[in-house]
């Protein structure tokens, strides 16, 4: 895979909670392309279509959890950078994170 430059990135982020999509997507829009998802399964349908440098994705959605959708996320995009964030402290969710899922960091929401 060719290296990307800061203006050809992208990020996707999952989150439930359209005003978490929104204030994530202004922050990252300047030097990113983001794409959003309100759920696991749109999540994948976009990482079927379009390539992604980075997957930022709740814990605690409706259907399938977040370290689920990271697990399964690794089959569709092995090089993306997959970051945890979730607003409840949950040490075997931190660990089942990185075991199944390959996290590379986990962040609690404010």
């Amino acid at each position: 895979m060719e290296k990307m430059t800061m203006s050809e990135a992208s990020i996707l982020i999952v989150d439930d909670q359209p005003e978490i999509l929104n204030t994530l997507r202004r922050l990252f829009r300047k030097k990113y392309r983001v794409f959003t998802a309100p759920g696991a399964e749109e999540a994948l349908t976009i990482l079927k279509e379009n390539g992604v440098a980075v997957i930022l994705s709740d814990q605690r959605m409706p259907g399938k959890d977040g370290v689920s959708f990271l697990e399964e996320s690794i089959k569709l995009q092995p090089e993306a950078v997959r970051i945890l964030i979730t607003g409840y402290a949950d040490i075997n969710a931190s660990i089942d994170a990185v075991n199944r899922a390959g996290i590379y960091q986990y962040i609690s929401k404010p």
